[in-house]
């Protein structure tokens, strides 16, 4: 891939002033950190100190992304490490940044019916100003999906490294202004045609089963035939767009859902056969097994409209311990 001509190092670059998204409140960077953080081996996104840097292709153009917090200013700071940015990107890279982080989200009502239920309230509360943290590409968001069915979470993120480090787009790191506590490459998700001219067997050596293999290579075959994009999806009812995610090949009732939550934004989005999910519930209703569908449906009766982000804080419940945070409330 040739680097567009702004990330040249060839010529002079000035960096492009940082740009300022304000924030709704509440919300906690140090939470938003918490969540990111979770892995040692997330190959999608850098955290160095307090900053998260993240690749991302915006508008056909590869950019690296350097997100911080202004407490002052109640507001992100989005930088452009690789230097001078077009008026173009800095706007995509908002639109971008507002959807990763949900930022747009309106949390009161939610917390307002936190407030009232015995399972949401200690949780809501420990992790306040936590956002929905999705994953704005579908395509990533399905493989990411299909890679971690039945496995442990960990062994999900080695095998996604693999697969990004094998297939993606390395970015180029032309005289970045940023000194990273490791010289590593950043990488672009594996683009569609990438992943559809392989055959299962390329992907076993990176412990993809077959079926995992031949489910991610038909996904991919599916959007470069243009009969799966994230656009038709996002205009279908909630339901339609369920239903045709689990006509597709590889996709059962857990991956539609999560998709749902995570990449299509759902409220509703509810994936009740998750373990995570059901661990926590186990936690909240106090029990010593796995709970009932009918125990979680009727502990989940009052979510109705916020059953994805319910189904998030529980997640980070289990990943990560309350954090002292500066938080906008």
């Amino acid at each position: 891939m040739t680097p567009p001509d702004y990330l040249s190092a060839e010529r002079e670059r000035s960096l492009s002033p940082p740009l300022l998204l304000r924030i709704s409140e509440p919300f906690s960077w140090s939470e938003c950190l918490a969540y990111l953080g979770r892995s040692d081996v997330e190959i999608m996104h850098r955290i160095e100190g307090e900053r998260v840097y993240k690749p991302v292709e915006l508008g056909g153009i590869p950019v690296l992304l350097e997100l911080g917090y202004s407490a002052d200013s109640a507001s992100i700071q989005i930088g452009f490490p690789q230097g001078e940015a077009t008026s173009e990107i800095r706007s995509a890279a908002a639109s971008y940044v507002r959807e990763w982080f949900g930022l747009d989200d309106d949390l009161l009502p939610f917390y307002a019916l936190a407030e009232q239920d015995p399972i949401l309230h200690p949780v809501v509360s420990a992790h306040a100003g936590l956002r929905l943290i999705g994953i704005p590409e579908l395509f990533e968001a399905l493989v990411w999906s299909i890679t971690g069915q039945q496995i442990s979470l960990g062994f999900a993120y080695t095998m996604k490294k693999r697969l990004v480090e094998t297939y993606g787009e390395p970015l180029a790191n032309t005289d970045l202004d940023v000194a990273f506590s490791e010289n590593k490459p950043f990488f672009l998700f594996p683009q569609p045609a990438r992943i559809a001219a392989l055959s299962p067997d390329d992907l076993k050596p990176l412990q993809f089963s077959g079926r995992k293999a031949e489910y991610i290579i038909g996904i991919a075959q599916l959007f470069e035939q243009g009969k799966l994009d994230k656009k038709t999806l996002r205009h279908m009812k909630t339901a339609e767009a369920r239903e045709t995610l689990l006509a597709i090949r590889g996709i059962g009732a857990w991956t539609a859902d999560y998709v749902g939550l995570k990449c299509l934004r759902h409220p509703t989005a509810f994936p009740v056969g998750d373990a995570g999910l059901q661990q926590a519930l186990k936690r909240g209703l106090q029990l010593d097994r796995k709970p009932l569908l009918s125990e979680m449906t009727e502990a989940s009766a009052s979510w109705h409209g916020w059953e994805a982000y319910a189904t998030f804080y529980l997640w980070h419940s289990l990943l990560a311990p309350p954090r002292q945070s500066s938080i906008s409330t």
